[in-house]
């Protein structure tokens, strides 16, 4: 895992790096441009190369791929991420509680007060697992791309007059907690199922 983001970040330093050369003379760029398309490429095989590994990796343990399938049921959590959530929790044996790895992810919200002088908005971690935060932040803006329950949630929270951040950040809550969920049910995610969690 550490390696598959060490060639993401590099993949998209050489793209960041594409683009602002065909903002300027693509002429006279077209021989880097090329071999850096080139490395791209070469690059989505690497990554490609990792993700079958890691998914080897997990199918090579029956407890593993069960609860890899589990965490991908729930609905607008990929591939990618579910295999993120198997393995930062270790099978689900170092975190028991979403709310314990919701702290981990950077996403519970605490408490901000001291005494009765101090009394702020709650505020969530700058101390967090940044990799899995940024892909359940995907998730999330995903859960509101198409009419279901998480959308509803968003516009009725939205026209409450909450915050756009405050409330993805309650809808990367709701996955964690049906991903979790899903598992310790052992059964995949339904939505008529898991709509009051």
């Amino acid at each position: 895992m550490s390696c598959r983001k060490q060639l993401v970040k590099q993949q998209t330093a050489l793209k960041n790096a594409s683009g602002e050369l065909e903002a300027f003379d693509v002429d006279s760029a077209d021989f880097t441009l090329g071999i850096r398309k080139s490395l791209i490429t070469e690059y989505d095989k690497k990554i490609d190369m990792i993700e079958t590994e890691l998914l080897s990796c997990v199918k090579a343990d029956k407890q593993l791929e069960k609860q890899y399938g589990l965490v991908n049921s729930v609905y607008c959590i990929g591939p990618q991420t579910a295999m993120f959530i198997v393995v930062l929790t270790q099978g689900f044996t170092l975190f028991d509680d979403p709310r314990k790895f919701a702290c981990y992810c950077g996403i519970a919200p605490f408490g901000n007060t001291s005494g009765t002088t101090l009394k702020g908005k709650p505020k969530v971690s700058h101390l967090a697992n940044k990799r899995i935060k940024t892909l359940l932040t995907m998730c999330a803006l995903n859960t509101i791309k198409k009419d279901n329950e998480f959308k509803r949630y968003y516009d009725r929270k939205i026209k409450e007059g909450k915050h756009h951040s405050a409330v993805l950040n309650v809808l990367r809550n709701k996955l964690i907690s049906r991903a979790f969920a899903a598992v310790l049910k052992d059964r995949p995610y339904q939505i008529d199922l898991y709509i009051a969690a």
